[in-house]
């Protein structure tokens, strides 16, 4: 319930608290005294529209707040915008409206806009004018205000959910219903696409793995090139030595002398840990050298795999995961159409079964309503 509201520069109020309490509350006093103000700042703080107009003359803003007390956390404008009330079930909204237009509206402290606040705000109050009885005589509204006043919340539920289920079932089997023409027309599409896509024996990541092999055999020259140079300025040939053999001499250099002087000593040391990596990477470059096979035909062979790849993307989809999970979609709808008829006949039998489950959610219901409008 409405516990508190607080009303800053609103019209000719300056400041006001009003406190309200269970029960019949009124808000008495003659013409002019304040008291459609009051409901006034009511509406903005649950989010109706405003003008600058409503702002005290000579205040740059105005500001309402609402407390209200023992209010539910599953109401949906709450879950849908994410406010909750504190731990004693509270919530205070509140609103701020400036002299340019601009809206400042909280709930609990968490900004929110106009919109949600209108929403959250129109489920906790209802401001009713002289005129609202008139939403009596409108039969769309006979429903809604049947079922509230007999509480038919449980036979409306159990109705809403057959005839959820029923619905849901209807809409399968329509889905299932097609011309034998469009269906064979359908089929073959489908046959033809899975099976150009099968024959691509795809597999994820190959792109990526296909354009790195590319790459490297597009410069194939350039990288035997390259290894054959490192491999020689580090293992050299017959007639030059590289810088594995110059490091040994050096280490061999310094093998008598080392230890004579503590930094001759290190000195060696380092020389004999940069010859067994010079040694090691050596081996290494040499491995690289031995292990490319470069040859036209693995590269032409490459540039075909990347046309086909390029082909099959443009149709089905920008990478082959995504071409592969196309796929399998089309796959799993041809399995859908040529087991229709099967898959219908399933359905049809869950129908009858939905059908009367309705019509027993529905006599509940019925009767439930039929007691209700007697009393009502």
């Amino acid at each position: 319930m409405l516990e508190l509201l607080h009303i800053e520069n609103i019209a000719v109020i300056e400041e006001a608290d009003i406190q309200f309490r269970p029960g019949f509350n009124a808000l008495t006093g003659e013409t002019g005294a304040g008291k459609s103000i009051v409901i006034d700042a009511m509406g903005a703080v649950l989010g109706g529209r405003t003008s600058r107009d409503l702002i005290r003359t000579g205040a740059a803003k105005a500001f309402v707040s609402a407390e209200f007390s023992s209010v539910p956390a599953e109401l949906p404008g709450l879950q849908e915008n994410g406010v909750s009330p504190d731990e004693d079930g509270n919530l205070l909204l509140q609103r701020e409206i400036s002299g340019d237009g601009k809206n400042a509206c909280r709930a609990n402290g968490r900004p929110i806009t106009v919109a949600q606040l209108r929403q959250i705000g129109g489920e906790l109050l209802n401001i009713h004018g002289q005129h609202d009885g008139a939403q009596l005589l409108d039969e769309e509204l006979h429903g809604a205000y049947l079922d509230r006043f007999g509480k038919t919340e449980e036979p409306l539920g159990a109705y809403l959910r057959a005839y959820t289920v029923l619905s849901g079932l209807r809409e399968q089997i329509r889905a299932l219903q097609m011309d034998e023409a469009e269906k064979a027309r359908r089929v073959d599409s489908l046959r033809f696409q899975i099976g150009e896509l099968e024959r691509a024996e795809l597999h994820p990541g190959e792109e990526e793995e296909l354009e790195a092999r590319r790459n490297l055999l597009r410069n194939g020259e350039k990288y035997l090139s390259a290894l054959s140079g490192a491999d020689y300025c580090l293992s050299g040939d017959d007639e030059s030595a590289g810088a594995v053999n110059q490091l040994r001499d050096a280490e061999e250099a310094l093998s008598g002398v080392r230890n004579l002087d503590e930094e001759l000593g290190a000195a060696y040391k380092r020389l004999g840990a940069l010859r067994s990596e010079a040694y090691d990477l050596a081996e290494t470059i040499r491995d690289l050298r031995g292990a490319f096979d470069f040859s036209p035909e693995e590269l032409d062979a490459a540039e075909s795999r990347a046309d086909q790849l390029y082909r099959l993307k443009k149709k089905y989809g920008a990478t082959v995961e995504e071409m592969l999970a196309y796929l399998d979609q089309r796959r799993a709808e041809l399995d859908s159409i040529e087991t229709a008829d099967d898959t219908r006949i399933l359905l049809e039998k869950k129908l009858g079964k939905a059908e009367k489950a309705v019509g027993a959610a529905g006599a509940a219901l019925t009767k439930a309503r039929k007691a209700a409008a007697a009393v009502l």
